[in-house]
């Protein structure tokens, strides 16, 4: 009788045991589950002041104000376009991880930080008149500035130094060439988050309508333009600051270009935030 007794408690323990080993596992592979199909998910999106991150997977990630029918907006292609047209988009490689990059005082040099010097003044991946890509540096990287063209490098250092902005391309303008076509003037910037878009949209178009008041009668302008930015898996707005002409002269747009660009520099540098 005892001895019955004492296999039914040695099969109950077995039996609680098994139990509670199956109960074990299923909690450990619930918990692998979790890591393996939870966590990347999460992980492609980052949380700004518990607003979405520019880098969820939104296009655009957030509400882009549209300009008024006496702004100017223009694309990468140096045509003027409509409220109804959709810009062309720049591709930038990385960018969430350059944006992170921008304020670190300690970003090293890599063996991919290469870029070179055309005959005309082109900054690019190989230094010709005809290529269109470029790496671009964070604003403490040792060949930041000298990976900026000569005649866009004064504005986009003090815009950057003035106003706490991330510029992302620019270009001094280029004659055209038997392999590449005429450029424009341009800097361009990326906003960090929704309310940065919206100052430096509202900023910049202040800034243009107070040079072109001050320059009237000069035939190049300053115009506010739309740059979609596309990198891995992610589209953000960046705001342009072209200098463009309505007439297609392109010595006389070098002429004026200059004469545009030296009064908005002097506005930016002179004048509080407008």
């Amino acid at each position: 009788m005892i001895q019955d007794t004492a296999e039914m408690v040695t099969q109950a323990e077995i039996i609680f045991l098994t139990n509670l080993l199956l109960f074990v596992i299923v909690y450990l592979l619930l918990i692998i589950c979790y890591l393996l199909f939870e966590l990347p998910t999460t992980g492609n999106r980052e949380e700004v002041r518990g607003e979405s991150s520019l880098f969820s997977l939104l296009s655009p990630p957030f509400p882009v104000p549209q300009p008024t029918n006496n702004q100017q907006t223009i694309t990468n292609d140096q045509q003027p376009t409509t409220n109804n047209q959709q810009p062309t988009m720049t591709f930038v490689s990385g960018v969430k991880e350059f944006i992170q990059s921008w304020d670190d005082c300690f970003v090293e040099v890599t063996e991919t930080d290469v870029f070179a010097i055309s005959p005309q003044g082109n900054i690019n991946s190989e230094g010709t008149s005809a290529c269109y890509d470029s790496v671009i540096f964070p604003k403490y990287h040792r060949y930041f500035k000298k990976s900026l063209e000569a005649g866009i490098r004064e504005l986009a250092i003090a815009l950057i130094r003035k106003y706490n902005c991330i510029t992302y391309s620019s270009c001094q303008g280029h004659r055209t060439t038997n392999d590449a076509v005429m450029r424009p003037r341009y800097v361009a910037i990326l906003p960090r988050t929704p309310q940065e878009y919206e100052r430096f949209f509202n900023l910049f178009h202040r800034l243009a309508k107070l040079t072109n008041q001050q320059i009237a009668d000069n035939s190049v302008k300053v115009a506010i333009g739309d740059d979609p930015v596309e990198s891995e898996a992610v589209v953000m707005p960046g705001i342009t600051l072209f200098f463009v002409a309505d007439h297609q002269d392109e010595a006389l747009y070098f002429h004026d270009v200059e004469i545009a660009y030296q009064k908005l520099l002097e506005i930016v540098l002179s004048h509080p935030e407008v």
